[in-house]
This record gives C-alpha cells, structure tokens and sequence, in this order.
C-alpha cells in the first residue's frame, strides 16, 4: 500500500531529505545538525536548526517564527532506536504535506564511522508512524502533487565473452527519486532469468536532467550498495554463477564503478589517516542527540 497516497512531491522530497542526511553524517564520527527542507512552488531551501535539546521542538519554534508558508516540510535528524533488542543509530525524517493534517515518519538505521568499521546504512528506509501531526496550520490548495515521472530507457550490449550487458538511460532532476527507478530495473531485469546475461549494468545520465555533483554520486553509490545486498540479487548470483556489477557514468565524466565494499574498505574510506590508525575509535558515550524510543 502506498503511504504517500499517491502524492509524489511529498515522496520525492522525503527521499531527499533522508539521502541529504545520510550524506551529511557519512564522513563524519559524529552526529550531523538537525535540518529542515521547505519546499514552495517547486522551489526549496534548506534550514539548519542550532537548537540544544529536543528537535522537534526547534523546528516548531523556527516554523512559528517564520511568515513563509511551504506545500512540502521535511525535517530530518538523529536518533537511537530499538532494533532486535538492542539500539541503533538512526536517520529520523518527518515528511509533511501542508494541506493534509497528518504527516509520515521514516527511520534509516545505519553504522557510523566512529564504529572503525566505515559507514554503512543498515537494512532499508522504514516507515514508522502515518499519524505524525502537521506543525503548521493547514493550507488547503488545488495544485499538482504529482511530478515529472523519470525517464527510463535502456538497450542491451554484447559482451566480448558473448553474454548481455544493459545499459540504463535514466533522467531526473531528483536523483533521491530516480534512484528507486533505477533499483527496479536492476531488479526487474533480473527477474527475467536470461542465461545469457553477464549481470552487468550501467547507468547513463540524460545530459541536462541529474546533476553531476558528490551528492548525487552519493546517492547513486548508495542504491547501488543496497542493490549488491538485496536477496533476490544474492539468488540470481548463486543460481547464475555471476556476480551483479554496476557503473554509472555522468555527460562529461568518466565511468565509475559502484564496488561492493569490504569492511575494510569501508574504514580506509571514511577514516583519515590518523583516525584509521588507532585500533580503537573515538567512540561519545553517551550521545547528546534527541532519542525516540
């Protein structure tokens, strides 16, 4: 069942909002500033939120100060939550429409670098309330909540070796968006089971849709690790012998490979030098960061 009720601003820019938090605490041993995406007529802006103690309550407090008003409120912070009978990090993200009373609560959970074992999310996105209440008053209004749907397209290759690749041609101007498109054609084509597939895939940018910037390279590398870990991909690698491989490639730039990354790679590429070589990390008991469980 669909919990965006079919309305795709707010799923497009709920998506945003926790990829922009995940790309803020990857790289980091500690836990990001709390934040706010506001989105007005297809515009938007980001605002940080300097307040000590509960977020929720610093972003009432800066909405009510403000006399803008906004179609989509996205607030995304960190927090602890239970997981198999112990707490985990996690990305918090609060999606709001303001013309309907009741907004959504989404949970990342993930490992931070601070662990000595690199960044990593932790399963996938998972809604936990449809029953959050709007911070603002409502705004009844008449426009679109739908948005451009992503171009997909593709075309198959020959392999030296004789088996098929597939080369995705995908465009957007949200990547958080088409990223999801992108993982259900990885995993539609999967399903088909062609024996002659190499399970190779590339994803080329339409030149003027996604930007070519390390966010989005971000959240592509990110599907893509998330795509290596799925278990129908595990099920066709084992039936098939073959290992899924994904690049992308922007206009302009060269290939890249997405490599599934040991934990040793993972620590080698979020921690600096002098951080990679103590044997223990410099782990805050104690985290300050507001807790929901």
């Amino acid at each position: 069942m669909d919990p965006f009720k079919g309305n795709r601003r707010l799923e497009s820019a709920i998506y945003e909002g926790m990829d922009y938090a995940l790309y803020s605490r990857h790289d980091i041993p500690d836990t990001f500033m709390p934040f706010m995406m506001l989105f007005k007529d297809g515009n938007k802006k980001l605002v940080r939120l300097a307040y000590q103690g509960d977020p929720n309550i610093g972003f009432i407090e800066s909405l009510n100060k403000s006399e803008d008003t906004y179609d989509q409120i996205i607030m995304c912070f960190e927090g602890r939550i239970p997981h198999e009978n112990t707490k985990h990090d996690a990305i918090i993200v609060k999606g709001f429409d303001t013309s309907e009373d009741l907004g959504l609560l989404f949970v990342q959970r993930f490992q931070g670098i601070e662990s000595g074992k690199g960044f990593k999310k932790l399963g996938r996105m998972s809604l936990a309330s449809k029953t959050e209440q709007l911070p603002v008053e409502v705004k009844p209004r008449t426009t679109s909540k739908d948005i451009e749907e992503p171009y997909i397209s593709g075309i198959v290759l020959k392999e030296p070796d004789g088996l098929k690749s597939r080369e995705i041609i995908a465009g957007h101007g949200n990547g958080s968006f088409l990223a999801n498109y992108l993982y259900q054609s990885v995993i539609g084509s999967l399903s088909k089971n062609e024996n002659d597939f190499s399970g190779k895939f590339n994803f080329a940018f339409v030149p003027g849709t996604l930007g070519d910037n390390a966010f989005n390279r971000f959240v592509i590398e990110q599907i893509g690790y998330e795509m290596m870990n799925d278990p129908a991909v595990k099920e066709w690698e084992s039936k098939n012998n073959r290992k899924l491989a994904l690049s992308y490639k922007f206009e302009g730039s060269d290939q890249v490979q997405i490599e599934q990354l040991t934990e040793a790679k993972k620590s080698n590429r979020n921690l600096s030098k002098d951080e990679s070589s103590h044997s223990k990390p410099n782990i805050k008991e104690n985290k300050p960061w507001w807790k929901i469980w």
